[in-house]
Parts: C-alpha cells; sequence; structure tokens
C-alpha cells in the first residue's frame, strides 16, 4: 500500500475499537485509513462479511474498499523488484541460519536442540541454494559452469577472464560443498582447471615481462638516437 500517510498498528488497533465502540463510525475516517483498516483485518483472517459486521458497514462497502486495497498491493515484474526480494530472501534466510547455528553451538542447549537445530540449519541453507537455483542465481549442476570456464578461458580479455574464472571457481566449490555434490570427479575437474589457471597465470606474466623488456629496449635505442 502508499505510505501518503502512515499509520502506526496502535493508531489502527485504537481507530477500529472506536468503530466497534461507537465512538465514531467507519465513514469518519479518511480513504487511507479505511484501507488500512480492512487491509489489517484481511491480514488477521476475517472475511469480508465479518468485517463489515464488525466496522458497523456496508458488505458492498468493504468489498470496494477490498478491491482498491488489493489493486494498490499489485506488483509489476521487474529486474529490479527481483533482485531486492532475492536479496532480502538472502539476507533473511542467513540470519536465520546464523541463530541456529549459535543455538546449535550453545552450551546451554540440549542434545536434542542441538541435533535439532543443526538440521534446521542445514534445511535453510539447502533450501536457499535450491530458491537460489530456481531462480537462476545459482547453477542447477556445478560441473555445467566447470566447463564454461574452460572455454571462457580462451577468451580475448584474459585478466578478466581469470579474474572471473577465480570467482566461478569459488562459487563452485561452495555451491558444491553445501550441496553436497562435490563427488570426485567434480575434484578432479576443479583441480584441473585451477591448474590451468596458473598455467595461464605464468603465461600472462611472461608476457608482461617480454613486453616491459621490450619497451626499454625500444626507449635505449631512442636515447642512442
Amino acid at each position: 500500500m502508499n505510505s501518503e500517510n502512515p499509520k502506526d498498528d496502535a493508531s489502527i488497533v485504537s481507530l477500529i475499537q472506536d468503530v466497534k465502540n461507537g465512538l465514531m463510525t467507519f465513514d469518519m475516517i479518511n480513504e487511507y485509513e479505511r484501507k488500512v483498516i480492512v487491509h489489517t483485518l484481511r491480514l488477521e483472517g476475517y472475511t469480508i462479511l465479518s468485517i463489515s459486521q464488525l466496522l458497523k458497514c456496508s458488505y458492498k462497502s468493504i468489498q470496494r474498499i477490498a478491491k482498491e486495497v488489493k489493486k494498490d498491493n499489485q506488483i509489476t515484474p521487474s529486474s529490479e523488484f527481483a533482485k531486492d526480494t532475492i536479496g532480502e530472501m538472502y539476507q533473511a534466510a542467513m540470519q536465520h541460519w546464523s541463530s541456529l547455528v549459535r543455538l546449535a553451538r550453545s552450551s546451554s542447549s540440549s542434545t536434542r536442540e542441538k541435533i535439532e537445530a543443526e538440521f534446521a540449519a542445514w534445511r535453510v541453507l539447502k533450501e536457499l541454494v535450491e530458491k537460489l537455483q530456481s531462480t537462476g542465481c545459482l547453477p542447477q549442476k556445478p560441473t555445467e559452469i566447470v566447463g564454461d570456464l574452460y572455454h571462457h578461458l580462451d577468451g580475448p580479455d584474459l585478466e578478466k577472464s581469470l579474474e572471473e574464472a577465480r570467482n566461478s571457481l569459488n562459487e563452485v566449490i561452495d555451491v558444491a560443498a553445501q550441496c553436497g555434490n562435490l563427488t570426485p570427479e567434480l575434484k578432479k575437474k576443479v583441480s584441473l582447471l585451477q591448474e590451468k589457471i596458473v598455467k595461464v597465470e605464468i603465461v600472462q606474466e611472461s608476457e608482461k615481462i617480454k613486453q616491459q623488456a621490450s619497451e626499454r629496449t625500444e626507449a635505449e635505442n631512442d636515447k642512442e638516437y
């Protein structure tokens, strides 16, 4: 809902109570507050009929306001909204995970509580990874990234490719470990990829040294002339 005239929970509860006690009528409340009241009661499980009876207002009036609230709350799909929502989901999940891990490590927790907390923490992490995979933020299969990296390292922008390759490789390792998919085959591919990155970096550094030496030679020759 729009926040052009925000009201805190205490104010809304007070308004609802005043209407119930006959101290004021629902029509005496401004449009925004009527929407907030109807929205609040709907979230609490009240039906349109029960709201109309509670607020001593016609069924059609409450139905109309409920439709307006639903329209106000419509969401327009966009990449920014998706990024914001996924980011909030990730932060909330990690907070829950941290709390559960602390509980599992707490000396005051019983053995049963520690086991349940450990299991719940794992479930939070596992479901987070699955959600990120379903939204395209993480690969469905870590091995797919490994295959892409071999091709990526042969690109023209070598320095940028190496940095991206390192970041993607770290992601592969993390995701595979969290999902329990760090198989011997994947470990071998990761190891080979790490070796390739090191070899490419050596070649790249050698080329830089050659280039610098060549530039110094040219500069010295220019001075002689």
